[in-house]
């Protein structure tokens, strides 16, 4: 479908201009025959962002059951990914986790997946931390920064990560780190 065709191809700079809800909206709105995989994660991001949590978990576990089916890893591995997100929103870390983590055993060695791959590793870095644990946060996040530096990540998501590390220092009680890592997410 035509409408399908624009919306993924848009989506990125529509969501970038604070047209979520209109897009969100365009979606619900397309026959269930024209909702791929691909445009059920998006939607998904989209319902995150809204704070439509049941939303996102029904669409990212949908997605995740059709490319499970199809055998597209890569895909997979995303979906699980962005299911970890909605999962943290809710409080459920160990669930969190556990879809990064089978996340990133689906992701081919190599520098082609260190995007995906350091995606996973943030958030694992981050549900480390919002549960307590300092060390394993720092180790994540640590491994989604050498991910990220390989790959040339933008740089809004470099801010993100250093912003999260800096966090993580804080929870450490390293607080000169901290403000390393919170003075460079202002400036990526």
């Amino acid at each position: 479908s035509r409408v399908r065709h624009a919306i993924l191809t848009h989506f990125d700079e529509l969501n970038r201009t604070g047209l979520r809800e209109s897009v969100a909206r365009w979606i619900d709105a397309l026959p269930p025959q024209f909702i791929a995989p691909e445009l059920q994660l998006k939607r998904a991001t989209l319902a995150i962002d809204l704070g439509q949590v049941d939303t996102a978990l029904r669409l990212c576990t949908n997605a995740i059951v059709l490319y499970e089916s199809e055998g597209q890893r890569d895909a997979l591995a995303l979906a699980l990914i962005e299911r970890s997100l909605a999962l943290s929103r809710i409080g459920r870390y160990a669930d969190a986790m556990e879809d990064c983590e089978q996340a990133l055993s689906l992701l081919p060695d190599g520098e082609a997946a260190d995007s995906l791959r350091g995606r996973a590793y943030r958030y694992l870095g981050r549900y480390h931390g919002e549960t307590g644990d300092a060390d394993s946060a720092l180790h994540y996040l640590s491994l989604a920064q050498e991910c990220w530096d390989r790959c040339q990540e933008p740089p809004v998501r470099k801010a993100r990560l250093a912003q999260d590390m800096g966090m993580a220092y804080e929870l450490h009680g390293q607080f000169s780190q901290a403000i390393v890592h919170y003075t460079r997410a202002q400036s990526e």
